[in-house]
């Protein structure tokens, strides 16, 4: 019943996102001519070789996406920041083997970076930036329908000058906040390691604080 009343929860913020914000997110869906976007790497290579190659095209586009995404930030008071460092090799071979059955090129998120927002406006006014200004050849709206657990963000998949793709996520600081959380939680549940009992009442409790800080966000929203 919990987990029933979570689910309508986040379906009722879905519904809360302002009608022009739906457009926007709508046109940016439509502008997206690509499908199954893939990185260009040899899949013949074995699955460390693909990687290998990944990161050798996302080291020479650092720079240039970075400095990119900085740029997307400053349009609407964002605050931009980056992965500490590419992808682990672990976790990348996991995603290969596992989620792409031996196939690298489906590895999209290698490099990464995410702008957090203290407003849905600035948010949703940062997405016909993004369109305008990089070659996007995937868009997802997870504020609109959030993953089970509460979360939810705006997805780009970005081409740069290399042909090299990498990952931007747009997302509430709020959301951001409780996400970096949970995350390092859930990393340790992923490798075996156990939580205390604490740990876990925490862990289960963030579906309420992501239920808590939406209301917060969309209360907001539909005020402005």
């Amino acid at each position: 019943n919990e987990f029933r009343f979570h689910n309508q929860r986040l379906i009722i913020h879905g519904n809360l996102i302002r009608t022009d914000q739906k457009k926007i997110s709508a046109d940016a869906q439509a502008g997206i001519t690509a499908t199954a976007p893939r990185q260009n790497i040899n899949t013949s290579a074995i699955p460390r070789e693909q990687y290998l190659q990944l990161c050798k095209q996302a080291k020479q586009i650092q720079t240039e996406f970075r400095t990119l995404v900085n740029q997307f930030a400053g349009t609407h008071s964002g605050n931009a920041s980056f992965r500490k460092t590419l992808k682990s090799e672990v976790r990348s071979l996991e995603k290969i083997n596992g989620d792409y059955n031996g196939d690298g090129s489906q590895l999209l998120d290698v490099e990464g970076g995410q702008i957090t927002f203290t407003n849905l406006d600035d948010l949703y006014n940062t997405i016909p930036v993004v369109m305008n200004k990089a070659d996007v050849v995937q868009f997802k709206d997870k504020i609109q329908n959030p993953y089970g657990v509460g979360y939810g963000d705006i997805k780009f998949s970005i081409r740069m000058s290399n042909g090299h793709i990498v990952e931007l996520k747009l997302l509430p600081e709020r959301i951001a906040e409780i996400s970096t959380r949970e995350h390092a939680y859930y990393e340790r549940i992923r490798r075996g390691e156990g939580l205390s009992r604490a740990e876990m009442r925490e862990y289960k409790g963030m579906r309420r604080e992501y239920e808590d800080a939406w209301d917060e966000i969309l209360n907001v929203n539909i005020q402005r």
